[in-house]
């Protein structure tokens, strides 16, 4: 008996969608997010909807939960920092260049970076330190390594590993790893010494060894879950090993009908969770889940 082809593959999408329902059903997120299409930070809490809120952000990339109860999130004249309560403006402080990132050491200062150098702030706003350096076309994201250097992405498909005097240290060029890597935009050390990559229009996230030889990956452009992936950007790894990316997917504010703007994968590599709601925002660049 010869199998009708569009049959099957109506049962194959219905079989994905009650799967990714059950998924859904099962895990539920706090999380904050930068919105680059909508130019606003939200906060989303699924167990409680009545908890959410938005602030609109004048441009924004970068985004950091502190131990304080807090959110920084990097705009181009420095950063912002508000209270993960309410939504509330706790700090707004200023930096010597054009902001895109921001890292806030344990020392309770803030990094601030962009292409044309790195800005060390105190708690008071007060400049620490500041380098001016060419970080390179398309610099995104700066990451302190656990040795207390810097990484970052530039470059078509560059990330940079270099001391905080301006050394370099090491250079990767993604496309030997995935060939579709194009402006990569998020690179970290992992707590286990593992680095977790995201590698822009090469829709990936990579976990790579100490030595930056490829351990796995999630995603691709091939589509996975049901999702056809575009841009990977801002990634985190959760305490129980999934990892979570923000799912960027054009610069127009209705690019963000096209797919899931926040995935969720687990250790397999099986999409678990996705969070998609183009009324409420645009396309994200930025996450944290709140755990």
């Amino acid at each position: 008996m010869k199998t009708d082809v569009r049959l099957t593959s109506a049962l194959t999408v219905l079989t994905f969608s009650l799967q990714l329902a059950a998924f859904a059903d099962e895990i539920k997120h706090k999380f904050v997010a930068t919105d680059e299409s909508g130019q606003q930070l939200i906060y989303v809490d699924e167990t409680n909807p009545g908890n959410d809120w938005t602030i609109p952000l004048p441009g924004n990339r970068d985004i950091q939960l502190s131990t304080e109860g807090t959110v920084l999130v990097s705009i181009p004249s420095g950063y912002r920092e508000y209270s993960l309560k309410d939504g509330k403006l706790i700090k707004e402080m200023k930096a010597e260049i054009q902001v895109t990132s921001i890292v806030r050491l344990k020392n309770g200062n803030t990094l601030l970076a962009g292409d044309k150098g790195i800005v060390e702030l105190d708690k008071d706003g007060k400049t620490v330190s500041f380098r001016r350096q060419d970080m390179g076309g398309c610099f995104r994201l700066l990451r302190v390594t656990g040795n207390g250097n810097f990484l970052y992405t530039s470059g078509q498909t560059t990330i940079t590993e270099m001391t905080p005097e301006g050394k370099e240290i090491r250079t990767l060029d993604l496309s030997t790893l995935t060939p579709e890597s194009r402006k990569p935009y998020f690179a970290e050390e992992l707590p286990d010494g593992k680095f977790l990559i995201a590698t822009g229009y090469g829709a990936t996230l990579l976990v790579l060894d100490k030595d930056w030889k490829l351990i796995t990956s999630y995603g691709g452009k091939g589509g996975t879950g049901g999702i056809t992936p575009y841009f990977f950007a801002d990634a985190q790894q959760l305490a129980n090993g999934n990892v979570v990316v923000a799912h960027w997917s054009g610069h127009a504010r209705k690019d963000s009908e096209k797919a899931a703007q926040a995935i969720e994968f687990d250790k397999s590599g099986r999409i678990v969770w996705s969070w998609h709601d183009s009324s409420r925002a645009g396309s994200l660049h930025g996450i944290e889940i709140i755990e």
